[in-house]
């Protein structure tokens, strides 16, 4: 079975999705993650604060090392397609064709790239782990359902 995950730009939400979902080792099943816009995005391979997040839960052998662009044929080829939130699967429509099995995990984004001041790096580290911790809960529950 292939899931996948769908962001923005596929360097927070949707990456610590399939870097945590493919921790968890699952025989059977193939985890990846794309962003509609990832060729767009200015955050380089990944955002600092998704790769703390990464290293602090040590996931670093889970984890892709680029970026991805949703495409057409990469949807095609999935099994379940996770949007993070309703609005990116909106997007995903106008772009693509979606007909399979999908799902809608309702993650919001932060952006806090442009965090200078001690307070605002804190502030986006209590932020990204709070998400980090509802990504985890809804794999979980999506491998609840998948047993």
């Amino acid at each position: 079975m292939n899931v996948h995950f769908v962001c923005f730009s596929n360097t927070f939400r949707s990456r610590l999705a399939n870097t945590y979902a493919n921790s968890l080792q699952l025989p059977s099943v193939t985890f990846s993650s794309s962003g509609i816009q990832a060729d767009k995005n200015p955050n380089g391979p990944i955002t600092w604060y998704a790769q703390r997040i990464i290293q602090k839960n040590k996931l670093t052998p889970f984890e892709k090392l680029q970026w991805t662009q949703t495409t057409e044929a990469l949807l095609q080829e999935q099994d379940i397609v996770i949007f993070m939130t309703t609005s990116l699967y909106e997007d995903a429509q106008k772009l693509f064709t979606c007909n399979g099995t999908y799902k809608i995990f309702d993650i919001n984004d932060i952006d806090v790239d442009d965090a200078s001041s001690y307070d605002e790096f804190l502030e986006a580290m209590r932020i990204s782990d709070a998400i980090f911790e509802e990504i985890k809960q809804k794999v979980q529950n999506l491998v609840k359902e998948l047993a």
